[in-house]
C-alpha cells in the first residue's frame, strides 16, 4: 500500500491542525469544572468523562490509512486527562475512549484500543513523577507531549503486516503534532490551575482573619449563611478575654496578639471542623454550634471556660500568663436573624462580665438555662 499521499497532503496536515485548536478547548472546560464542581473526585470523573467524548470526537473525524485503520489526535485528550486528571479522571476517559474505538471496530481495533492504554499508562506515570498538583516546567510538558505519542508503536498490531509501514510513513509527523498539542493544551491546563490556586488563596484571605487563622466577620456571617442555623437547635456564642486590655497596657500589644492566637486555637479545639468560629473584632471571638441544645450548648461553653483558664499562653521571652474567658450565648428561637442572635448573646456575654467573668450565660430570654458556671 502507499500512504506517501496521506502524509503529505495539506489538508490533513491543516485538518491535524484544527483538531489541535479544538482540544485546546479543554483547558477551559477544566477551569470551568474546578470552579463550579466543589467535589474534587467529582469534577475529575466527569472531566474524565469530557475529555473520553472528545477523545470519541476526534475518532469519528478519522483519516483512513488502510482499511479499518484510522489515524487521529485521540491521543492528546487521552494523555491530558492521565496527566492532570488523577487516577478518577483517567479512568474515566479511557473508559469512553475504548468504549468508542471497540464500536468504530476495523482491522485497526486492537491497534486503537492497545494505543489508548498505552498512552494512558506512559502519562499517568508522568503524573506520578512530576506531580498532580504541581507547576509544570516546559521542558516537562513537553516530555508529556512525547508520551503522548507512545501508541504509535502500537500500529504494529495492525493485522497483514502494514504497521511497519505506516509507522515510518506517519510517525514524523505524528510525532510532532502530539508534542506540540499536548505540551500547549498542558500549559493552558497548567496556567488555569495556577488562576485557580491563586483565586482560592485570595478567597481564603478574604475571609479569614491573619492573626487567628479564624474567619473574620464577612467568612464568618458568609458560612453562617451557607450552612443555616435551626430553629431551636442551634447557638450563637461571643466569647471575650478577660482583661485584655490590662495584658496590652502592661505586657504590650505583640504580648496580646499572642494572648489572643492562644486562646483562639484553644477555642477551635472544642469544637468541631464544621463549627464555624471567627473573630468579629479585638478581642472578641464567635461561634456558632447547628443542630445543638440547650444542655449540649452549655457543656461546650463550660469546656471551653474550663480549657483556656487551665493552659496558661507563654510568650516568646518565657513568661506564662493567666487567661480567662467569658462566653454569652444564645439559643435560635423561630425567625431569628444572625444579627438578633449576635445582640442577645452580647447581652449575655454582658452579664456574664459584670457577675465575675472566667464564667457564661446565657441570654434570658432564650429556652436554655439561665446559668452556666465554669470550672475555675
Amino acid at each position: 500500500m502507499d500512504y506517501e499521499g496521506f502524509v503529505m497532503d495539506p489538508m490533513v496536515l491543516r485538518h491535524w491542525v484544527e483538531e489541535l485548536a479544538l482540544v485546546a478547548t479543554l483547558a477551559i472546560a477544566f477551569g470551568m469544572a474546578k470552579r463550579l464542581i466543589p467535589n474534587r473526585t467529582v469534577a475529575r470523573l466527569l472531566l474524565g468523562l469530557a475529555f473520553g467524548l472528545f477523545a470519541t470526537f476526534l475518532m469519528l473525524d478519522p483519516h483512513s490509512v488502510a482499511p479499518g485503520v484510522i489515524i487521529d489526535m485521540r491521543s492528546v485528550p487521552v494523555a491530558l486527562a492521565a496527566g492532570f486528571l488523577g487516577l478518577e479522571g483517567t479512568l474515566a476517559c479511557v473508559a469512553v475512549a475504548l468504549a468508542s474505538r471497540w464500536m468504530i471496530g476495523g482491522s485497526g481495533m486492537v491497534a486503537g484500543m492497545a494505543g489508548i492504554i498505552t498512552v494512558a499508562l506512559v502519562c499517568r506515570g508522568w503524573s506520578l513523577r512530576f506531580g498532580l498538583n504541581n507547576r509544570h516546567s516546559l521542558v516537562q510538558l513537553g516530555l508529556l507531549g512525547l508520551l503522548s505519542a507512545a501508541g504509535l508503536p502500537c500500529l504494529l498490531l495492525v493485522p497483514g503486516g502494514a504497521g511497519w509501514d505506516i509507522v515510518a510513513r506517519i510517525g514524523p509527523y505524528f510525532v510532532p503534532m502530539h508534542l506540540i498539542g499536548t505540551a500547549a493544551v498542558g500549559w493552558a491546563i497548567d496556567r488555569e490551575r495556577m488562576l485557580l490556586r491563586q483565586e482560592k488563596q485570595l478567597m481564603s484571605a478574604s475571609l479569614t482573619d491573619p492573626l487567628t487563622g479564624l474567619l473574620n466577620r464577612r467568612g464568618f456571617e458568609r458560612q453562617v449563611a451557607r450552612d443555616g442555623l435551626t430553629p431551636r437547635h442551634s447557638a450563637v456564642l461571643l466569647i471575650d478575654i478577660d482583661r485584655f486590655k490590662d495584658i496590652n497596657d502592661s505586657l504590650g500589644h505583640l504580648a496580646g496578639d499572642r494572648v489572643l492566637a492562644h486562646v483562639a486555637r484553644l477555642v477551635r479545639s472544642a469544637v468541631g471542623r464544621s463549627d464555624p468560629v471567627g473573630r468579629l473584632g479585638g478581642d472578641e471571638l464567635v461561634l456558632a454550634l447547628r443542630d445543638t441544645g440547650p444542655a449540649a450548648c452549655s457543656a461546650v461553653a463550660d469546656r471551653m471556660c474550663a480549657l483556656v483558664a487551665e493552659q496558661p499562653c507563654r510568650l516568646e521571652d518565657g513568661v506564662s500568663v493567666a487567661v480567662t474567658i467569658s462566653i454569652g450565648f444564645a439559643m435560635t428561637q423561630d425567625h431569628d436573624d444572625l444579627p438578633e442572635l449576635l445582640k442577645r448573646a452580647d447581652a449575655a456575654l454582658y452579664l456574664a462580665k459584670r457577675e465575675g467573668r472566667n464564667c457564661a450565660r446565657c441570654d434570658q430570654s432564650g429556652a436554655a438555662p439561665a446559668q452556666i458556671t465554669a470550672a475555675a
